[in-house]
């Protein structure tokens, strides 16, 4: 029974001090960004068609991958090229969606034929721009009325006859001038 018991001890310690060979699995951080210009892009599932979109990859260890880009699940649109990728480096493939409308990114391990992971994405068109400012145009200045010709020599004539009506010298030239002074009032008021 010692023996037994020796026996299963060492069988343990053995099977401790023999190291596994199974690999450990790889792990993937797989994203997609709004800015591909980022030094530190930020995850997103939604972006506006004017973005400068990009897909990033890093494994934990050395992959060969490829990302593809689906529209509605089903219509492949476009594939990166095949990439080897050095274990924990991030990469970017940058992309460019124009029609608004749901995506998805699946990226396949190249040496498996395996998928190691997807995003989906909501791509939206930018909101219209604000309406340009009502720039209200100062009040014109006011026109200058219309020269009345015919009032302002009407009023001139008025003054010239009341002069002479003054200097005038007897009876019958004042009526005369009066008579017509009349006439001129007339005229100045229907002109002016």
């Amino acid at each position: 029974m010692k023996r037994l018991i020796l026996g299963l001890v060492l069988a343990g310690l053995l099977a401790l001090a023999v190291p596994s060979s199974a690999p450990a699995a790889a792990t993937y951080n797989l994203f997609a960004g709004c800015d591909a210009a980022a030094e530190n892009p930020q995850p997103s599932h939604t972006c506006l068609t004017t973005d400068h979109m990009a897909a990033y990859f890093e494994a934990s260890e050395e992959t060969e991958y490829e990302v593809c880009l689906f529209r509605n699940v089903v219509e492949e649109l476009d594939c990166s090229t095949p990439t080897v990728a050095e274990a924990d480096t991030r990469f970017k493939n940058s992309f460019a969606i124009t029609m608004p409308g749901k995506y998805e990114l699946v990226w396949f391990n190249r040496v498996t034929e395996s998928e190691i992971g997807e995003w989906d994405l909501a791509v939206e068109s930018p909101p219209p721009p604000p309406p340009p400012p009502v720039v209200t145009p100062p009040p014109a200045a006011p026109l200058p009325s219309p020269v009345n010709t015919a009032c302002l020599s009407g009023q001139k004539r008025v003054t010239a006859l009341r002069a002479k009506v003054k200097r005038a010298h007897g009876r019958r030239q004042k009526a005369k001038l009066k008579a017509k002074l009349r006439k001129a009032r007339a005229a100045v008021k229907a002109a002016c």
